[in-house]
């Protein structure tokens, strides 16, 4: 007996923009859950914000724009847990939105992966590169900061002492010249 079994599956893909931020910034966060099954499949993830926070704060809460699939997220929590079904043939949207405020002090890279749940257990406190991560569940946003001006530091009178000591070793260096030209004529 031969059957058929349709299996559900789905991939994600994550997007952040602006690619790089700059202070003040808000950044738009976006996952696309695309069902690429022929089966209704369980969805059972976790967007995991850790190294994101360190450099900003959530400024619009998660939301998604499916039914059947749930968001949860506890202020201030490094994660976004997002579970419930997804049926073949659908895709469902998750967005919100971050700000990197003028006076963070993370480590200027925000990575934001999604991953398992039982995987967010077992994440280590460093940040790692994106490359640890399945294709397109990970984003990195570098945050650039402003130049800063160079404190005035008194080199605008540099130039007058400079050219005083000039004219004066030259002014010494004519006059031993002039007094040798004068003994050897003698």
């Amino acid at each position: 007996v031969i059957t058929d079994t349709p299996i559900g599956a789905f991939m994600v893909l994550k997007t952040a923009i602006p690619a790089v931020a700059h202070p003040g910034d808000v950044v738009s966060y976006q996952i696309d859950l695309v069902s690429t099954g022929a089966a209704p499949v369980e969805v059972d993830l976790v967007d995991y914000l850790a190294w994101v926070l360190d450099d900003s704060e959530i400024v619009e809460e998660p939301q998604i724009n499916e039914a059947t699939i749930d968001v949860a997220h506890a202020r201030r929590s490094p994660i976004i847990g997002v579970m419930g079904e997804l049926d073949s043939g659908s895709e469902a949207t998750l967005e919100y939105k971050v700000r990197v405020p003028e006076d963070a002090d993370g480590d200027d890279l925000m990575v934001n992966v999604v991953i398992e749940p039982l995987s967010a257990m077992a994440l280590p406190e460093e940040r790692p590169e994106c490359g640890a991560f399945a294709e397109g569940s990970c984003t990195t946003t570098p945050v650039i900061w402003p130049e800063t001006a160079l404190p005035v530091t008194g080199s605008g009178s540099v130039w007058p002492v400079t050219t005083a000591a000039l004219v004066a070793l030259l002014g010494g260096c004519g006059f031993l010249v002039a007094r040798r030209v004068k003994l050897r004529h003698r």
